[in-house]
């Protein structure tokens, strides 16, 4: 677990080589964060930086669907938390926690889910004076390996020496 704040196009760029140095990750930045800072006065920064990571990383998660994409629709990288998304990553959060398919073992983190909660209007959030960066990144990153990647599967690496030197065989 990582928290800080850094320029946008830095902490893609760090967010990329993080990534690949787990095995070229999916590598799933949250757009909202990509906006400007100063009530989006500045617009939104995610087309050009994503857009730049994509010509190196090309493990991005994109929210366009392929066949809209073979149809000529751009391709659209990051994941984009609103009014549908929110609801359906903090429920996958709820139930791997319910369903032990989920530790949380960042103490902040854990803090954060204590005082998260369902807002009047129906919306949800940390309380007043609270944060929730932890909560949405967390239920974000859940549903991710629950909901959208495939079913991870055991790799049985063998090896196989051939004239003293060992080499992998095919996955």
């Amino acid at each position: 677990v990582w928290h800080g704040h850094l320029d946008q196009d830095t902490f893609a760029w760090k967010a990329a080589q993080l990534a690949t140095w787990y095995n070229n990750g999916l590598l799933a930045i949250e757009v909202n964060s990509m906006r400007s800072k100063n009530d989006n006065t500045e617009g939104d920064h995610s087309f050009t930086v994503l857009d730049e990571i994509a010509d190196v990383y090309t493990n991005l998660y994109a929210r366009t669907s392929p066949d809209s994409v073979k149809q000529g629709a751009p391709t659209k990288y990051g994941f984009h938390t609103n009014k549908s998304t929110k609801p359906m990553i903090i429920d996958t959060l709820n139930g791997a926690l319910r369903d032990d398919l989920y530790e949380e073992k960042d103490l902040a983190a854990c803090d954060e889910m204590d005082s998260f909660e369902y807002k009047p209007d129906g919306s949800m959030g940390a309380v007043d004076g609270q944060k929730d960066y932890r909560v949405i990144t967390t239920a974000g990153c859940v549903w991710l390996a629950l909901k959208y990647m495939p079913t991870p599967e055991e790799i049985k690496q063998t090896t196989k020496k051939s004239r003293g030197i060992v080499s992998e065989a095919s996955f």
